[in-house]
């Protein structure tokens, strides 16, 4: 158990299932970090990338599924916002703490990833 309270503290993680509210905030690695998720129905890969050109999430479902309303990231609220499941882009807006909401909400099943990105503007 105490390796696992390692991982939310490093990762930031947090989910609300009853709101459908996913979060990370790593506090390590910033730039460049990877980490393992679990949410109650589905488990997976959490990854972002910061650069100057911008920033890059990606949830990866590698078991289960998992509907999400909304995905905390630790971003500005700044620059133009792009979202894609599996690839597929999808309609979400971005609030000035980071805060990802989908207009519709978004179910990632075994298999599929989810990424959110913006550019450096």
């Amino acid at each position: 158990m105490s390796s696992w309270s390692l991982v939310l503290a490093l990762s930031g993680y947090h989910y609300d299932a009853a709101k459908g509210h996913l979060a990370f905030a790593p506090v390590i690695n910033e730039d460049d970090f990877r980490c393992f998720f679990s949410a109650g129905t589905a488990w997976g890969l959490f990854s972002q990338t910061r650069t100057a050109e911008g920033y890059t999430a990606t949830l990866e479902v590698r078991w289960g599924e998992v509907t999400l309303r909304s995905l905390g990231l630790p971003l500005e609220g700044k620059g133009h916002l792009a979202v894609s499941l599996d690839s597929r882009p999808i309609e979400a807006t971005l609030s000035a703490e980071g805060l990802v909401t989908f207009t519709t909400p978004a179910t990632l099943r075994s298999g599929q990833d989810l990424r959110v990105g913006t550019d450096g503007e």
